[in-house]
């Protein structure tokens, strides 16, 4: 069974929210449904959506680890500086006073 192409305009008549317009989309994309609102690509705007998600993601996982980072970094400051407290000469040479 062959697909029905339909244009734009008529599917906007219709009511419908996506159609078939018989090309493909400047990426290639062999899926050739399109929305009737602004006339991109399914595929498209479902790969964009996808990368967007990922984004968002790798924004919240680099965020959690500069964080985790800082905190490492804190605890690491106050024991060199209990070090430095404590044994003064070992740390700082008496040359570096």
């Amino acid at each position: 069974m062959k697909p029905t192409f339909i244009t734009r305009t008529e599917a906007k008549k219709l009511g419908l929210k996506h159609y078939n317009g018989g090309c493909r989309c400047k990426h290639a994309h062999h899926a050739r449904r399109r929305f009737v609102s602004d006339g991109n690509c399914c595929q498209c705007a479902r790969l964009a959506l996808n990368r967007a998600r990922r984004a968002r993601s790798m924004a919240k996982t680099r965020e959690r680890e500069a964080a985790e980072w800082a905190r490492l970094f804190q605890q690491v400051k106050e024991v060199w500086h209990d070090r430095a407290r404590r044994f003064p000469a070992t740390i700082i040479p008496e040359r570096y006073r």
